[in-house]
């Protein structure tokens, strides 16, 4: 594939980026004594998840059952499911169980009752809590409720209960470093009461699963009671990352590739073939409160990735096949219709998930999960 003449938008991945986000991230883990569970919904790839294993990573998280299935065809046998429960995928659950080790979450009393009624395999559990990020799990103080829920597990000898498991999504909607830091110390005290009351109540030695890239890309460690830390967006990040901190602009190892089709120098505007439904409709806030939907770069001429990201250039404004973008005169200026320009996203995982699969430079095509 020739990306200087592309005839649709195109989801791109350097490698030597991304590669080295994962080494980054591994040898903290190592460093930490925890294991390393990435998240893989982020690429969705089997090929892309295949990077993993020269570090020693030996499981990871998905994002539905469909994705398990998936990713236990290709060859992962130790994978954990990161939403909670479907009652009505029970039967499934239970029948991919038969031919990986598989791993699920429970967050209430009725869908624990029903996994211990219902299943026949060996199956993992860990007990999803929330300690601030208000999408799913029990609240972190609700240490009877927890309880209830391991008591209900602990009845089908089947079912093996790890421990604790948190997303600490509110770490997205923080600024830098300390912020995270004082969230990743509240969500670690709170874990801490609630394994010793459960330890307490005849639990001992429950383990604590750990994961969101804020928090993973920031901290310097992962203290106990953390045993594993399941970071997704990190082997790609990007802008929402950037913005963090928890990644600088140069570490984003995705982006979209999309063909030039008009330029309007009166609006100091180029028009992407390349809309909402290759980028997605995410967007941060530039200068000024205005919507960012993707910063923009350019090719390196040897194809070997893109340049910096271009000081005033950005994507402003997306319908559903196309992007403005908005730059400096000079910019628009040296454009051309058929040139290819490089946007990079606001939420990769997002954006990956609207590509058929990705284009690893210097590499080509890979095929990544569909429904």
């Amino acid at each position: 594939m020739d990306l200087q003449r592309l005839e649709k938008p195109v989801f791109i991945v350097d490698p030597r980026k991304a590669r080295r986000n994962l080494e980054i991230m591994a040898a903290k883990a190592a460093s930490s004594g925890v294991a390393f569970r990435p998240h893989a919904k982020t690429h969705q790839s089997a090929a892309v998840a295949e990077w993993y294993r020269p570090f020693g990573i030996d499981r990871i998280a998905v994002s539905s059952l469909d994705m398990a299935c998936y990713f236990q065809a290709a060859g992962w046998i130790d994978i954990l499911i990161a939403v909670p429960v479907n009652l009505h995928q029970i039967t499934a659950i239970d029948a991919l169980a038969g031919s990986c080790s598989l791993q699920v979450l429970v967050e209430s009393e009725t869908a624990a009752a029903r996994l211990a009624a219902d299943i026949s395999r060996p199956l993992g559990v860990w007990i999803e809590v929330d300690t601030g990020y208000h999408r799913t799990g029990l609240p972190i103080e609700h240490r009877d409720r927890i309880e209830a829920v391991a008591r209900l597990l602990v009845r089908n000898p089947r079912l093996r209960l790890n421990g604790l498991l948190v997303h600490d999504g509110h770490t997205y909607g923080a600024a830098g470093r300390e912020e995270v830091g004082a969230i990743f110390e509240r969500t670690l005290g709170g874990l801490r009461a609630a394994l010793e009351h459960l330890a307490a109540r005849g639990f001992p030695g429950l383990r604590l699963s750990f994961g969101d890239t804020p928090s993973c890309s920031l901290m310097d460690s992962f203290p106990a009671p953390i045993s594993e830390i399941r970071p997704g967006n990190f082997i790609f990040y990007d802008l929402t990352q950037a913005g963090i901190g928890a990644c600088r602009t140069e570490d984003i190892a995705a982006a979209v590739a999309c063909p030039v089709i008009s330029v309007q120098p009166e609006r100091n505007e180029t028009i992407l073939y390349g809309g909402a439904v290759h980028i997605s409709k995410e967007f941060v806030l530039a200068e000024h409160g205005a919507a960012c939907f993707g910063r923009v770069a350019r090719l390196r001429p040897d194809h070997a990735g893109w340049t910096d990201a271009l000081p005033g250039v950005a994507v402003v404004s997306l319908s559903q096949e196309q992007g403005i973008v908005r730059g400096p005169k000079e910019f628009v200026d040296a454009v051309r219709i058929g040139d290819t320009l490089v946007v990079l996203p606001v939420h990769a995982c997002l954006t990956a998930n609207l590509h058929g699969g990705l284009f690893v430079l210097g590499q080509g095509p890979v095929s990544k999960f569909r429904l």
